[in-house]
């Protein structure tokens, strides 16, 4: 698709046809989000070549992993994904930051984190929703009720083998289907 055409698609949209190889699409989130996030980088670092280098790797690396994209929230990725590499940029010490200016974005990375935080409680719940019975009911009894692998065996009357073999299942579909969205929380 061409990039002007992709441009009137929303946002999701564009991330789906990023997904499958559309570089049109790439080009019209760059084209839409390039400039801000530069300018929001700008505005803590005051480096126009570091904010450069942080918005150009940011997108690589959107292309790089286009195949894994698991965004809800491409906006908020973006500016979370730029807050991140801002705050690596700083701790690497190759650019010096205004104290005020860092305690603004860290008071802004606590907001965004909670959004953030929500997103991903909610997708969990929806992935757990969608587990085989058994296997739901073996993951809610041990992350949410807490038992452990032997009182969840006793109390369903099956073996601890079963168990653990269910919450392997249960948590490599959630790794699965979460995919890079605990990339942002690392």
């Amino acid at each position: 698709m061409k990039t002007g055409e992709a441009a009137f698609h929303p946002d999701d949209a564009l991330v789906e046809m990023i997904r499958q190889d559309d570089a049109g699409a790439f080009e019209a989130v760059y084209n839409k989000y390039a400039a801000q996030l530069f300018h929001a980088a700008h505005a803590i670092l005051k480096d126009r070549e570091a904010c450069e280098d942080i918005i150009q790797e940011l997108f690589t690396d959107l292309w790089s992993k286009r195949h894994r994209l698991l965004i809800h929230n491409l906006k908020a990725y973006l500016f979370a994904a730029t807050r991140n590499n801002v705050l690596m940029t700083i701790r690497s010490g190759k650019v010096k930051v205004n104290i005020s200016e860092l305690e603004q974005l860290v008071e802004q990375s606590t907001a965004a984190d909670a959004v953030t935080e929500k997103e991903l409680l909610q997708c969990i719940d929806r992935n757990v929703a969608q587990l085989p019975q058994k296997c739901r009911t073996i993951f809610i009894l041990s992350r949410e009720q807490k038992l452990s692998h032997k009182e969840i065996a006793s109390y369903l009357n099956i073996s601890s083998k079963t168990v653990e073999n269910q919450m392997t299942i249960a948590l490599k579909r959630l790794r699965s289907s979460l995919g890079d969205f605990m990339s942002f929380f690392l």
